[in-house]
């Protein structure tokens, strides 16, 4: 079993298993991963192997470099040691184009590595690449079932890299079963899934919970917070102009922007926290033992970061984009669990209606409640 922490700025996650698959939706997002990739299995003593084109290992390297710049460290001495042991020259392309020669070529470096001080090795496989002009779901199940039996003989990681606009759904259902942990990659968030009942709660592309849980959790935290007496609240957050962004962008810019958002979130708001997307492109925040009063301070932190950080990166310049905020709360607004959502989502519609960054709050025709028992 591998184990090794994939970091980036102050996100990492734990990347366990011996096969784990990598999607990835642009090229930039792959060279930026592989590069982490490869740092990650310096510090696991695991020496790492490329296998596709060289004119990606020449930008992986130049990524990596930039990371080992980026990474401050407060032993001089051990630092510049460091650089030496983890220069861009311990990455290796191989540079195979037919999938019938990796097994062999992944035994023969196994062989060299013998009595070299790293415990492993580790390769890394641009499958897009090796699968060049005849990529199919058959000819992909038959490699995974040779890497498969590799493994069975082997403690060396392989981790495939797919873009995953060249797989249909069905084709990643098929694809996942061949992996023990998925791999979903957009800069600067990571998301890791370790099994399928994780994957099945979770967005693919941003890693968040997804509404068939947030609805779950609602539920429960609504039966906790009447127990014992406590408040939780709702918070419903959608970016305008994002459908006319996906129009005139593309796709792409698209998904990053819910990719970054994501990542703004995950920073912004506390572990206990439950952040998942929503129908039409919104992200919704359960909130325990908050306050009406406090989610709206909260909200609007959220609102001051957005327009900080990500509205002020260059890849957005002349990109319009407001932030619309619905709360409701739990007992202010309503003492059940389908209403609080709903409510939440009135707010939003009315915040739709403003100009400009808005927050609404949710609000009732009466104040009769029926009794928390």
């Amino acid at each position: 079993m591998s184990n090794f922490l994939l970091s980036w700025g102050n996100r990492s996650e734990l990347v366990s298993g011996i096969h784990p698959v990598f999607l990835y939706s642009q090229e930039e997002y792959f060279i930026t991963t592989a590069a982490l990739l490869f740092r990650a299995g310096f510090n696991s003593q695991e020496k790492c192997f490329f296998l596709g084109d060289s004119s990606f290992v020449k930008n992986i390297k130049e990524k990596l470099d930039l990371i080992k710049f980026e990474e401050p460290s407060g032993d001089e001495d051990f630092a510049d040691e460091e650089k030496k042991k983890s220069s861009s020259e311990e990455i290796f392309p191989l540079d195979i184009k037919e999938p019938a020669r990796v097994i062999p070529i992944f035994q023969d470096i196994i062989q060299k590595l013998e009595g070299e001080p790293f415990k492993n090795a580790r390769f890394i496989v641009h499958t897009d690449w090796l699968f060049q002009g005849s990529i199919s779901i058959d000819n992909i199940l038959l490699y995974e079932k040779e890497i498969s039996s590799f493994l069975d003989k082997h403690n060396s990681p392989v981790i495939d890299c797919y873009k995953s606009s060249s797989l249909s759904g069905s084709d990643m259902i098929k694809l996942f079963t061949c992996h023990d942990g998925i791999l979903v990659e957009g800069e600067p968030s990571f998301s890791y899934f370790t099994n399928f009942k994780e994957l099945a709660l979770k967005d693919i592309l941003t890693g968040l919970y997804n509404e068939r849980y947030l609805l779950e959790r609602i539920s429960e935290e609504i039966f906790r917070a009447k127990r014992f007496r406590s408040s939780c609240s709702l918070m419903m957050m959608k970016i305008e102009k994002l459908n006319e962004i996906k129009i005139t962008c593309g796709q792409n810019k698209f998904e990053q922007i819910c990719m970054e958002f994501s990542c703004l979130l995950r920073n912004s708001l506390r572990r206990v926290d439950l952040i998942a997307t929503a129908r039409n492109d919104c992200f919704v925040v359960l909130m325990p033992e908050t306050s009406k009063k406090r989610a709206v301070m909260i909200g609007e932190r959220i609102q001051k970061v957005f327009e900080q950080k990500l509205l002020a990166m260059e890849a957005y310049s002349g990109i319009n984009m407001f932030l619309k905020t619905g709360i409701s709360n739990f007992p202010l607004d309503t003492r059940d669990a389908e209403e609080l959502t709903v409510l939440a989502e009135e707010a939003l519609s009315d915040a739709m209606k403003d100009a400009g960054h808005r927050i609404c709050l949710a609000h009732r025709d009466n104040d009769w409640f029926p009794p928390l028992d």
